[in-house]
């Protein structure tokens, strides 16, 4: 699908949603209208919030609706509550084009919820929506941010890197807590026009453990299976560490090859992962030690207001 098809698609899926969340609040204002008062009026606002939220905001989505937004997305996700995990997957260098539609498609979603012609449906009840805009909408964002709930965990990515991190955002139903994370699993799998031959972790020799179940534990898994040109001494490398520990893994060249290198380094359960241009598919799976209640969009700070009350998110 092209650009301007995919563009489209998300705007028609987003029109579609917030319809439907409409159609349901229209229902419950037509029953207020006949005994209206602070309560009803509060929980009516409440209602809209949570509506719009859970159509538009939230990615816990399954089916149809999942493979439409993220269609729109840089990454791709899964989350499995039997495991307490979630994946995560991306190709670098991601298309431009894909930021982009993300930011088209955040920033369309803020226009027709402040649309003054929806909003007088209901009565004077608000919505308030902040978004990020890059320099299409005349801004200067690059990145686009997720947040995973209640671990208080976050991702952060562009076109060349994705950084896994604890937040302190007042977003989290809880607070993050080092416990809140058990192990990193990451793949590497370099395209056919690469030429990686060397490995190293922290400058030297790399470990190669199996989990204690009691300390952090991380696993890169580096599949070499389409690049012919590759060669690895060591394909698999994993570690029980501490939060404190400094991991730098290089995965690069060493003598006459080309390939940009790739790099993975870790402070304090962040772990930031740099394509520098090299044509990677990366993928993750991040397992907590509590289940996934939501996964949203970070950058995405919404109100709903009106009668005296306010609910928001962000």
């Amino acid at each position: 699908m092209n650009k301007k098809g995919l563009f489209f698609s998300v705007m028609v899926l987003f029109i579609i949603l917030s319809i439907i969340s409409f159609n349901m609040m229209l229902d419950e204002v037509a029953t207020e209208s006949r005994s209206f008062d602070e309560s009803t009026a509060l929980i009516s606002i409440s209602n809209r919030f949570s509506n719009i939220y859970s159509q538009a905001i939230s990615l816990r989505k399954e089916g149809y609706p999942k493979q439409m937004f993220e269609r729109s997305l840089p990454i791709n996700y899964d989350i499995n509550n039997e495991k307490k995990s979630i994946q995560i997957s991306q190709k670098f260098p991601t298309s431009n084009y894909l930021f982009e539609e993300t930011f088209d498609t955040m920033n369309f979603f803020r226009i027709f919820m402040e649309d003054s012609n929806k909003q007088n449906i209901y009565d004077n009840i608000l919505v308030d929506v902040n978004t990020p805009r890059n320099s299409l909408w005349s801004g200067t964002e690059k990145k686009i941010s997720f947040l995973i709930d209640p671990v208080c965990y976050g991702l952060t990515t562009d076109v060349n890197s994705i950084m896994f991190a604890k937040s302190e955002s007042d977003k989290c139903s809880m607070p993050f807590e080092n416990t809140n994370i058990k192990q990193f699993l990451f793949e590497i799998k370099p395209s056919s026009n690469m030429d990686y031959n060397q490995v190293l972790c922290n400058g030297g020799a790399c470990p190669n453990e199996a989990y204690n179940g009691v300390d952090h534990y991380y696993e890169l898994t580096i599949n070499d299976l389409d690049c012919f040109n590759c060669s690895f001494s060591q394909k698999i490398i994993s570690q029980n560490f501490n939060p404190v520990d400094d991991i730098n893994i290089w995965i690069g060249c060493n003598g006459a090859c080309n390939s940009q290198p790739t790099q993975i380094v870790h402070s304090n359960l962040d772990f930031n992962i740099m394509s520098n241009g090299a044509q990677i598919d990366f993928k993750s799976e991040i397992i907590f030690d509590k289940k996934i209640n939501d996964f949203f969009m970070y950058d995405i700070n919404m109100q709903v207001l009106g009668f005296g009350g306010v609910f928001k998110e962000g």
